[in-house]
């Protein structure tokens, strides 16, 4: 039997153009579609946040809390400092932490007289410790002098080994010691306190005694400067001269403080 190739040909060539045909419409249907939803993409970021114009508003303020600063209290001469005692020197402002000398109270040792004391050993060199005059000093001195002190009578043998005229005591030294009782003392609360430097014992004098506050005697008294290898520097009260005296003597002493 013959077969006839020409028709069945025929028959695949129309169905190829049918099948081509729907697969052309499928294409142009999704690029459509994708086109549609590009363009609908765009026109909502074009519109959905629209640029503006306004002015931003200012960020709220915050107010700084008010801070109270403490006004420190101005203390005349002759006015009672913080520790009861007597202020006899202001130096302006405050630096090196005080600004003001306040001698210790009348009856600070308990008694309506001040007590007396010895300045000490002969100083010699003091170990090479270097002694003021002036004021503020007086701290310093009376802490070299207590240390010197400390330090013979801890090794008082040796130093009476030593020859008689480098000895650093007399047979008049009763181990008393003006700068020690001084920085030990404990006067209303406070325990900041020293023997006066020679300058600020003589503004003591000046500026109290001579306007007759606090109590002081009409007499010597001593200070923590130093007068030579053998003595200490002292003030009279009665009459304002400044001097040296062999360190054995007993003269009176006021103690003092820096604020």
């Amino acid at each position: 039997m013959e077969k006839n190739y020409g028709v069945i040909h025929m028959k695949h060539l129309k169905y190829g153009k049918l099948v081509f045909s729907v697969l052309l419409g499928i294409s142009l249907v999704l690029l459509t579609g994708c086109y549609s939803l590009l363009a609908d993409w765009e026109m909502q970021g074009a519109t959905s946040t629209p640029i503006s114009t306004e002015t931003p508003p200012a960020p709220p303020v915050v107010e700084e809390p008010e801070v109270d600063v403490p006004v420190q209290r101005v203390f005349k001469i002759g006015e009672k400092g913080p520790a009861s005692g007597l202020v006899f020197y202001d130096k302006g402002d405050y630096s090196d932490g005080w600004r003001y000398l306040e001698a210790a109270p009348e009856r600070w040792a308990g008694s309506p007289y001040d007590p007396k004391a010895q300045w000490g050993a002969y100083p010699f060199s003091m170990n090479g410790a270097q002694l003021g005059t002036v004021y503020g000093t007086g701290l310093e001195n009376s802490e070299h002098i207590a240390i010197y002190n400390r330090h013979i009578q801890a090794n008082r043998e040796a130093y009476e080994q030593l020859p008689e005229e480098e000895q650093v005591f007399s047979p008049f030294h009763d181990g008393s010691v003006a700068a020690a009782v001084c920085l030990e003392a404990v006067i209303n609360g406070f325990d900041d306190w020293y023997l006066p430097a020679q300058d600020e014992l003589a503004l003591m004098r000046n500026n109290l005694y001579k306007n007759d506050l606090g109590s002081f005697q009409a007499d010597l008294y001593w200070s923590s400067s130093m007068d030579n290898d053998r003595s200490g520097t002292m003030v009279n009260f009665w009459i304002g001269a400044i001097g040296g005296s062999y360190s054995y003597n007993s003269y009176y002493i006021r103690p003092v403080r820096k604020f």
